[in-house]
């Protein structure tokens, strides 16, 4: 405490001393340059000054004599497959943290006596994983997946025929052991596994539903893409790719020596896709692949249709799921350059056609002669 005035002369002042719990008055700092009242301790006052001194910048330090590259961007077969079959969730779960759905309703109260689409593709895809499958029919059973009145003769028999149908296709890659790949590029490295192995060139994929959908075929696509790579990178000759789904099969070409090219740019996106959502819908891009020869005007308004919107054959539309609403709330996730970029996606994942031959010149026919 400092006295000014009359009452720096007060008896009371006799009885006043400076509190040693005031180390940071200003009086203490004297930085004016004057004399600095007794202070609880000098060090704090010498550190004061320092701290109030304007010091200059100093160049940092270099504690290594080479500079440390930066770390490869480490990813998985599978994650990649996850991400772009849904990449507003992956953007949802990089960011947030997590990735929000949508929440069902509870069990009704009817009983069925069969199995609908839906249940039919969890139990047939339940039942390609399983060694014992009476055993894991069983267990459906008892865990209330399938109907009280258990499955009647007809549905046993075309549920083993749509199995045996599936076993036939794989049965050339029972054998085999898994396939471990790596692929690496300049700034990142993809580990993956292929299980079941490729056999015969050709990479099969199983797929549980009665036709082939866009995320099956996405899947494949992905990991005949991630293969090829591998292939071109060891000096094989890049194989061909199949999903083989209850009643029907879908092939998809070998990429050439340009499969680690198209991986490196598929792999840049990812990283965008999980800085910044990406507008690319799975549902919606298979469409716009299929009219890709179509003006881009035309091609936005088809975008903006089913399945991006609710319509007659769906009940919501892509644009209605939780994770592409979090994604893009108060933005037009649809526009010409995410048109360009679902097809650009595509574009990458299947290889180019084989140029189409020319068309055949017929020769005309020689004049005969009237004689």
């Amino acid at each position: 405490m400092q006295w000014d005035g009359e009452e720096a002369t007060r008896p009371s002042r006799l009885l006043t001393t400076v509190h040693p719990l005031q180390p940071f008055a200003t009086a203490y700092l004297a930085l004016d340059g004057g004399r600095a009242l007794p202070a609880w301790d000098g060090r704090a006052v010498a550190l004061a000054r320092q701290l109030a001194t304007p010091v200059a910048a100093r160049m940092p330090e270099r504690i290594f004599s080479d500079a440390q590259p930066a770390a490869a961007w480490s990813l998985d077969l599978e994650g990649l497959i996850r991400l772009w079959q849904d990449p507003a969730a992956a953007w949802c779960r990089s960011r947030l943290g997590v990735a929000p759905h949508r929440v069902e309703g509870g069990a009704g109260d009817d009983e069925p006596f069969g199995l609908d689409g839906l249940e039919r593709y969890l139990l047939v895809d339940h039942l390609l994983e399983a060694a014992d499958r009476a055993g894991t029919l069983d267990r459906a059973m008892a865990d209330g997946r399938l109907p009280l009145g258990q499955l009647g003769a007809a549905e046993r028999q075309r549920l083993q025929r749509d199995l045996a149908g599936i076993d036939q296709a794989f049965a050339a890659h029972r054998a085999l052991d898994p396939l471990n790949l790596s692929v690496q590029g300049t700034d990142w490295r993809l580990d993956g596994v292929l299980d079941p192995a490729p056999a015969g060139n050709v990479l099969r994929q199983a797929h549980a539903g009665a036709a082939v959908n866009e995320r099956s075929r996405l899947a494949l696509a992905i990991r005949l893409l991630v293969w090829n790579a591998w292939q071109v990178e060891h000096g094989e000759q890049p194989g061909a790719g199949e999903v083989v789904a209850r009643s029907e099969r879908e092939q998809l070409a070998a990429h050439g020596a340009d499969a680690g090219q198209r991986l490196a740019e598929l792999i840049k996106l990812s990283r965008t896709a999980l800085a910044e959502p990406l507008p690319f819908f799975p549902r919606t891009a298979w469409k716009l692949h299929g009219r890709r020869d179509a003006p881009i005007a035309d091609l936005l308004e088809l975008a903006r249709a089913e399945p991006w919107s609710a319509g007659r054959f769906t009940q919501s539309g892509e644009s209605e799921q939780p994770a592409v609403a979090l994604a893009w709330r108060g933005r037009e996730a649809l526009n010409e350059d995410s048109v360009r970029l679902m097809l650009r996606v595509w574009e990458l994942l299947l290889p180019a056609p084989p140029p189409a031959p020319p068309p055949a010149v017929k020769a005309k026919p020689a004049k005969r002669s009237r004689a």
